[in-house]
């Protein structure tokens, strides 16, 4: 059929038009499936604390990344539990993992998570700290 499309058949190519069309549509529909599948898996505000709480614990036993976080976030190591309850830190602890890829990689290894589910995570504190002002 191809080789008749090639050479200008009307109907084959008529054919393999209609064959690639209804190939389309079967993966624009698993897609759109794919994609309300995982929209429906949302994670919840306590969750997603609780994925940034081990982030936090995770970063404690790295000497320097948690030096380059506690520089960036502005305070000393002495601040940290009275920062870890303002809002928008847990969030800030995530986006630090997600701007650097080898220490989300190995986070995310350590607590057997999916480097998006990270980026979830940090999605949720951050819808939900909006909600809270």
């Amino acid at each position: 059929m191809l080789a008749r499309a090639r050479r200008g058949d009307p109907l084959a190519n008529w054919h393999f038009h209609m064959l690639l069309d209804d190939i389309t549509k079967k993966i624009f529909r698993k897609r759109k499936h794919l994609m309300e599948k995982a929209m429906q898996k949302r994670l919840t505000r306590e969750e997603a604390e609780g994925i940034a709480i081990s982030g936090l614990r995770f970063l404690a036993g790295n000497g320097e990344a948690l030096g380059r976080f506690l520089a960036l976030a502005g305070i000393g190591p002495q601040d940290l539990r009275t920062a870890a309850n303002e809002p928008g830190f847990l969030a800030g602890v995530l986006e630090f993992y997600l701007e650097d890829e080898s220490l989300l990689l190995s986070f995310a290894s350590n607590e057997n998570l999916r480097p998006t589910m990270i980026a979830m995570a940090r999605h949720t504190l951050e819808i939900t700290a909006e909600d809270d002002f």
